[in-house]
């Protein structure tokens, strides 16, 4: 939640993930340690960030799509300090392992990596990928307007929004 905000909260966000991580100190919880690399990752701290997710892959020997997605997400979260081509690896790693794909989150994030990356085509194409789930249209539309928007399709953009 804390991460999700206009301006992200670290410290409350940092806080909530380290308790989450103390409720099992012999087998902590991988999203809240993923969840300390995010904070790490948004403070600046890429290299400590990408340590504690190959650890975490490592832990969780790469077979927990939540685990990637959560990575994946992460890459994406700041328009200044990402990395949408780690993004894009984990999310489809991520993809790949899900046994049902119903999360329309997944192709969400996945379409905002292409997006930071200013690959229209690709992110037009997982956000065409989230809609056919049928949850959360008013956001993917106006992902979508967004994606038009970057590439100077005003008209597109129109259509989608009237």
């Amino acid at each position: 939640y804390y991460l999700n905000l206009p301006e992200p909260d670290l410290a409350k966000a940092k806080e909530a993930f380290e308790k989450g991580t103390a409720l099992d100190a012999k087998r902590p919880d991988p999203i809240c340690r993923v969840g300390i690399g995010t904070v790490k990752l948004l403070s600046g701290d890429r290299a400590g960030a990408k340590a504690d997710f190959d650890l975490i892959k490592k832990d969780t020997k790469n077979k927990n799509p939540d685990v990637l997605f959560r990575i994946g997400e992460a890459y994406t979260l700041s328009e200044t300090i990402n990395d949408p081509a780690e993004a894009v690896s984990n999310i489809d790693a991520a993809l790949l392992l899900q046994k049902v794909k119903n999360n329309p989150d997944y192709y969400i994030a996945l379409s905002q990596a292409y997006y930071i990356k200013n690959d229209g085509g690709p992110a037009m194409t997982a956000l065409e990928n989230a809609l056919r789930m049928g949850q959360k249209a008013a956001k993917i539309n106006t992902l979508m307007a967004r994606v038009w928007y970057q590439g100077k399709s005003y008209q597109r953009m129109k259509e989608l929004l009237d």
